[in-house]
C-alpha cells in the first residue's frame, strides 16, 4: 500500500494506490484485487443520549479490479456521508478499505487501510518543555496534522497569558467555631 498523503473532506474523491508483490519480492501482474469499503460513524460523546449507542458500520462499496504489469492497482471511492447523524453531532467517519490480492497461482495477500474524515479535520499539538527558566524566551513547537496524520501547513498566532490567581486561599475550616 502506498503512503496516503492527500487531505480528505466530506464527499471527496479518494484514490488508494498500492503495489502487489509476491513473497519473493517480484511484482504480481494481472492479479485479481478484491476490495470492500466500510464506513464507521463515530458521534461526539456528549451527543450519545440523542443517538443512543450509535457505533454503526456500513459497507458502502465492494468491487474487483486487476493489477497492471508492474503490480500497481488503484481503488477509487467517495467519502459519502451518513444521513442519520447530523454533521454537528459527528466526531468522524472512518473508511476502512480491506484489500485482498489473489495471483494466478492462488497466493492470497490481504491488507487494510483506514481513512478518517471529520467536521474538524485538523489536529494541533503543541510541544512545551517540562522545565523552563523565566529569564529565557519560551521555545515551543506547534504541529498541525489532519485526521490521517498527514502534515498540513498552518499559520496563525499563539498567545500565552498568565493566569489570574486569587489574592488569598480559601479552604474549609478543619474544626468548628469555638
Amino acid at each position: 500500500m502506498d503512503e496516503f498523503k492527500d487531505h480528505v473532506t466530506f464527499n471527496d474523491s479518494v484514490q488508494i494506490k498500492g503495489t502487489a508483490k509476491a513473497l519473493l519480492g517480484s511484482y504480481v501482474s494481472d492479479a485479481t484485487v478484491n476490495y470492500t469499503i466500510k464506513r464507521n460513524t463515530k458521534i461526539l460523546y456528549e451527543k450519545r443520549n440523542k443517538y443512543g449507542y450509535y457505533n454503526h458500520t456500513d459497507e458502502i462499496f465492494a468491487a474487483t479490479t486487476k493489477t497492471d504489469k508492474k503490480g500497481k492497482f488503484t481503488i477509487p471511492f467517495m467519502t459519502v456521508e451518513n444521513n442519520i447523524v447530523e454533521r454537528k453531532d459527528l466526531k468522524s467517519y472512518s473508511y476502512t478499505v480491506s484489500i485482498e490480492v489473489i495471483d494466478i497461482n492462488g497466493e492470497v495477500q490481504t491488507t487494510t487501510k483506514t481513512i478518517k474524515v471529520g467536521p474538524k479535520n485538523f489536529l494541533f499539538d503543541i510541544i512545551v518543555p517540562d522545565n523552563h527558566d523565566v529569564k529565557t524566551p519560551l521555545k515551543t513547537t506547534l504541529i498541525a496534522n489532519d485526521l490521517n496524520d498527514v502534515p498540513v501547513f498552518a499559520s496563525g498566532e499563539v498567545k500565552i497569558y498568565k493566569l489570574k490567581s486569587p489574592d488569598r486561599i480559601l479552604r474549609k475550616r478543619p474544626w468548628s467555631l469555638p
